[in-house]
């Protein structure tokens, strides 16, 4: 089980759990996934903090700008992103993800899926 996801229309959430080894291709299948449930606007929780081989630079910066091309396409207003991580060189290649990904929505990194949650549930209260 590399990749699961959990969609939520009631609460609008998507929970992506990763979990040892994380491709570029994982996280395209969960962008389709997203886009296919017509689920773009809601908040999403990436919880990667069971992985153990983050992914390339040049890996990170593609994927990025492909979600970062999802919101200028009109695919509609992209929901907060909360990114769960468990070691440091992790917390740098989701930093670059997100530069790249761009400002079109609020993204943030976090230590503990307890604070990516609450971050979440915040966000909402906006």
């Amino acid at each position: 089980m590399p990749v699961r996801c959990i969609f939520d229309s009631m609460a609008k959430r998507v929970v992506v759990e990763a979990a040892e080894t994380l491709t570029v291709a994982d996280i395209r299948d969960v962008v389709l996934r997203v886009v296919a449930a017509d689920a773009i606007s809601f908040s999403k929780l990436f919880d990667a903090s069971a992985v153990r081989s983050p992914l390339a630079a040049d890996d990170l910066r593609e994927l990025g700008r492909s979600i970062r091309q999802l919101t200028i396409d009109g695919s509609g207003p992209a929901g907060p992103i909360a990114i769960i991580v468990g070691r440091e060189t992790a917390h740098l290649k989701a930093a670059q993800l997100a530069d790249v990904a761009g400002q079109h929505r609020p993204m943030r990194i976090f230590r503990s899926r307890r604070e990516g949650e609450k971050w979440l549930r915040d966000m909402g209260r906006a």
